[in-house]
């Protein structure tokens, strides 16, 4: 399940997911000299499952849709989430770090591209990897 190649040739898959958040990586210590893993110079995990949300609201759409091609409705909805990332990316400064390395907005728009269902659903796995990685390598809030 390949989303797109990079610039370099590397695949943008489930193994991208994991190696871009071991990358995005850095334990920290507190005042009391505590140390916690941070992700993306401080996404907390509150926000990166709020992003999710986001997607997994078009994920139960697009997955009970019998159609292989996406709707105008879910096209629509897709536009608006690239907006709401935006959004985001513009209030906290680790939201845009997450989005750019990650590249989950700019596969928004190949997702658009590719117009399909199939697509849409590894997008939405390469999206839950993320997270999934996140909370393996012990993303905290």
């Amino acid at each position: 399940m390949e989303l797109a190649r990079l610039k370099n040739g590397t695949p943008v898959d489930l193994n991208y997911a994991r190696k871009v958040v071991e990358q995005n990586q850095k334990e920290v210590s507190d005042r009391r000299g505590d140390t916690k893993v941070i992700f993306f110079k401080g996404l907390t995990t509150s926000k990166l499952r709020n992003l999710l949300e986001l997607v997994n609201h078009i994920y139960t759409k697009v997955y009970n849709d019998p159609s292989k091609e996406l709707s105008e409705d879910i096209r629509d909805e897709l536009e608006y989430l690239k907006v709401k990332f935006a959004y985001e990316a513009g209030r906290e400064p680790a939201v845009r770090e997450f989005i750019d390395k990650t590249y989950v907005k700019l596969l928004l728009d190949r997702v658009l591209k590719k117009n399909t269902k199939k697509f849409f659903l590894d997008y939405c796995k390469y999206f839950e990897a993320l997270v999934a990685y996140a909370k393996f390598y012990k993303m905290e809030d």
